[in-house]
């Protein structure tokens, strides 16, 4: 079973019912091995996730993944990894624009939850750090830090707010191995049914997946 880290304590998902919702309603519905080896990947991780990694507290990050078997997976990043990452790199900074993160009524293209807010976070130029999430087909982004920031520039109506792209794809990104799967998994479904709706054969695609490249000792 999935850990929650800042419950301390394990919490129920069903990874079979999770990658059955993909065989059934998805361009790769006929790849059941595919989605068979990912199971045994997911199954084996949740046989030794480790609940001695750190806590989950405010340098850490949670988010709950509403799946297509009516459960949520939590989420689970590692901040201050991902915040020393974004520092030693340097990666571009650059500007969204304040529609991006519209909850009017609207499918926001960048998620983030509103939070109280106070002058450092109106005046500050530090960027926020954001993280693609397959939701869909479109391009879409989660808010890993920044809340606070996005909330008081958005009502103090600034019409752009500063921001770092950051894709988590190393183990210390995650507060465990099977959240760092999760997140594989769920980047390279999303990657792979754009690709076959556009006339590229899974076969093509089937070498290029996080199975053979991370996880290739789990399934041997």
């Amino acid at each position: 079973m999935p850990y929650d880290f800042k419950q301390q304590a394990y919490y129920p998902f069903n990874f079979h019912t999770f990658l059955d919702s993909y065989k059934k309603n998805t361009p790769l519905k006929t790849e059941r091995y595919y989605f068979n080896l990912w199971e045994s990947i997911f199954e084996k991780l949740c046989r030794t996730e480790d609940t001695h990694l750190i806590p989950l507290d405010n340098t850490n990050f949670q988010y709950p993944i509403a799946c297509n078997n009516g459960q949520d997976f939590l989420l689970q990043l590692n901040i201050t990894s991902i915040s020393r990452s974004c520092k030693h790199h340097n990666f571009p900074i650059q500007k969204f624009p304040a529609e991006y993160f519209n909850t009017n009524g609207e499918h926001p293209r960048i998620h983030y939850c509103n939070e109280v807010y106070n002058k450092f976070h109106i005046e500050t130029e530090l960027p926020i750090i954001i993280s693609p999430i397959g939701f869909s087909l479109q391009d879409e982004y989660i808010v890993i830090d920044g809340n606070h920031r996005i909330s008081a520039k958005l009502a103090n109506k600034h019409p752009y707010i500063s921001g770092i792209v950051y894709i988590p794809i190393n183990t210390s990104d995650f507060l465990s191995p099977l959240n760092w799967a999760f997140y594989l998994f769920f980047m390279e479904i999303r990657s792979f049914c754009v690709e076959v709706l556009n006339g590229i054969p899974f076969s093509t695609l089937y070498p290029k997946s996080n199975i053979f490249s991370a996880f290739l000792p789990l399934i041997q």
